[in-house]
């Protein structure tokens, strides 16, 4: 499919030049100025019609990998096939590369074609989600830029599926209410908040570090060390998708960086040993993905940060209080509370009825919203009614975040 785009200001100069040579000679019966009319009407002539011959006969191929992670490198291929034996110049393809999903930018520029071309390029793709690449564009305003012809290409449709950067953390506390300060690993040894009381099947998820090997082979099957306290090892992450509450855009605003932070935290825990879970509530209702340490349970964790998207949803406070009695027990919940002091009473009640430990992570949406990234800074820290708070800035160090 082939698009005018539009006719840039040069056009009207030589335009008007044309004129003004054609009343002159006609006024002075010059020859001479007969002549420079024709070649400027010939130049004009040419700039309007190759654009358009430059796009015929041209084929186009693409591969996308199918995932990546925001921030970090993608290799784009494209092939391009030039039909015939006229070369093809000034040619600039544009795909979906932009800020939005359906963006399109410049990808790549070809000073002169011929045959086939194959050309491979990195891409930092700037924030998670899935694209869905189809058509692309080659653009032509060869030989002055007088006119802009585009001409879409519909390709097989290929789907990307960008996951959430990950900072590297160092550190992870979960309070004990007894010890706040208190880190979550998985001990072997006896006593303490992690008494050994007996064993019981292995189950998918559990670490290598607790299986009862001398038990396991007297009985052939995988046992693990059961302690106490085991439920309360459990971290649960509680997103906020209320996209009211959240400020700036991109991946400099506070729900990428939410997700940032989120699969930094699932990374993190699961190299401690931790059992991470998830918990937020989109349209189809609350969600809950149990914390568990296997791999397929992170690739799911994975894969809903990628795809989770903020919308009108109830503030975190409002349906936690909402679906209390249906939400899990004991364990310690990360809860993202976007909305600041006024409601950092409610979800640590909220939070102590559920038998649960809060931490507390908010943003400085003020500073997201309107001042620009600086140096970088340690992320706020401090205390309400005994419970930990970290207030994120842009200019914040994510990875002292927790520690």
């Amino acid at each position: 499919m082939l698009q005018r785009i539009n006719i840039a200001n040069i056009g009207w100069v030589l335009s008007a030049w044309l004129l003004v040579t054609a009343a002159l000679a006609l006024n002075r019966g010059i020859d001479l100025l007969w002549g420079m009319a024709a070649l400027l009407a010939s130049a004009i002539a040419a700039a309007l019609l190759l654009p358009l011959l430059q796009l015929r006969g041209i084929a186009v191929r693409r591969v996308v990998p199918a995932e990546g992670t925001a921030g970090q490198a993608l290799a784009l291929e494209y092939e391009i096939e030039i039909r015939g034996k006229l070369p093809r110049y000034g040619l600039e393809l544009l795909d979906r590369l932009g800020a939005a999903p359906t963006e399109l930018v410049p990808a790549a520029y070809f000073h002169k074609l011929r045959g086939c071309e194959r050309l491979r390029f990195s891409w930092i793709p700037a924030v998670r989600g899935s694209r869905l690449f189809e058509q692309v564009v080659i653009e032509c305003r060869y030989p002055l830029g007088l006119i802009r012809m585009r001409r879409s290409f519909a390709l097989q449709q290929q789907a990307l599926l960008i996951y959430p950067a990950v900072v590297p953390l160092r550190g992870l506390p979960v309070d004990y209410g007894t010890e706040p300060q208190a880190r979550l690993v998985l001990s072997n040894r006896r006593g303490g908040h992690d008494e050994y009381f007996g064993v019981r099947p292995y189950q998918p998820g559990d670490t290598p570090r607790a299986i009862h090997w001398r038990a396991s082979a007297r009985s052939d099957a995988l046992l693990t060390r059961e302690y106490e306290h085991q439920h309360d090892r459990r971290l649960w992450l509680v997103l906020e998708l209320n996209e009211a509450l959240h400020t700036g855009h991109g991946a400099a605003g506070t729900a990428e960086t939410m997700f940032r932070i989120a699969h930094s935290l699932v990374v993190k825990a699961r190299s401690e040993g931790i059992p991470i879970g998830l918990l937020y509530r989109d349209a189809a209702g609350v969600r809950q993905l149990e914390p568990a340490l296997d791999q397929v349970s992170y690739l799911r964790l994975r894969r809903t940060l990628a795809l989770a998207a903020t919308g009108q949803q109830a503030p975190v406070d409002s349906w936690l209080a909402a679906e209390a009695a249906g939400l899990p027990k004991g364990g310690t919940w990360l809860v993202f509370n976007l909305a600041g002091a006024d409601r950092r009473g409610a979800l640590t009640t909220l939070c102590r009825r559920r038998q649960v430990q809060p931490l507390l992570l908010e943003f400085d949406r003020q500073a997201f919203l309107s001042a620009p990234p600086g140096p970088r800074q340690p992320v706020m820290r401090h205390r309400h009614s005994g419970v930990p708070i970290w207030i994120v800035a842009p200019n914040s160090d994510l990875g002292g975040l927790l520690s």
